[in-house]
């Protein structure tokens, strides 16, 4: 399991448990329809009929103890988010990402009901601290780029997230919010 921080999706701070088993390059994958985390097509199907529309988010993350950030890791990562999203994806032996490929291609069988394309948040996570090194931003942009090619996406995201913005984000959800009515 991977405890991801979606602070950047929601407006609150929530925790989200996710799995994708032994798979090589992605720890988590999340799909948010309508603003509701979804695990199942029926989920989808039924946001669809209340909402009337499909508005889509996904987040792919890989998450490492590595005190540095890796340019074959996240090129691994990198390679494997793309992969996710062809036709016939190298991916699918994993039953875990079997069971999020079928969410993604509900989600693009229902295109007619975008109010825009799916947004793409890719998520590489480490202890170590982003400087923004040339290679790895050459290989973000990249990367960026042959996702926003594929005409798929209105946006696509490739963040670095190192341990300070980890400790932030935790830190955020430890402090209470009140709200006076």
């Amino acid at each position: 399991k991977l405890l991801l921080l979606l602070s950047t999706i929601f407006r609150d701070l929530r925790f989200i448990a996710l799995s994708t088993g032994e798979l090589q390059g992605i720890d988590g994958i999340a799909l948010i329809v309508n603003g509701v985390l979804v695990q199942s097509t029926e989920e989808i199907e039924e946001l669809i009929e209340l909402n009337g529309y499909l508005d889509a988010t996904f987040i792919l993350v890989q998450a490492k103890t590595a005190s540095s950030f890796s340019l074959g890791d996240m090129s691994v990562f990198a390679e494997a988010a793309t992969s996710f999203f062809e036709d016939d994806p190298v991916l699918l032996a994993n039953p875990d990402v079997k069971d999020h490929h079928d969410l993604k291609v509900c989600v693009f069988d229902n295109a007619s009901r975008f109010r825009r394309n799916p947004q793409l948040y890719l998520y590489y996570v480490t202890t170590g601290r982003w400087d923004g090194p040339v290679a790895l931003e050459s290989h973000r942009a990249k990367t960026i780029n042959r996702l926003n090619e594929t005409n798929l996406f209105s946006e696509v995201a490739y963040l670095p997230i190192g341990a300070s913005e980890v400790r932030k984000w935790y830190r955020k959800t430890k402090t209470s919010r009140m709200a006076e009515i």
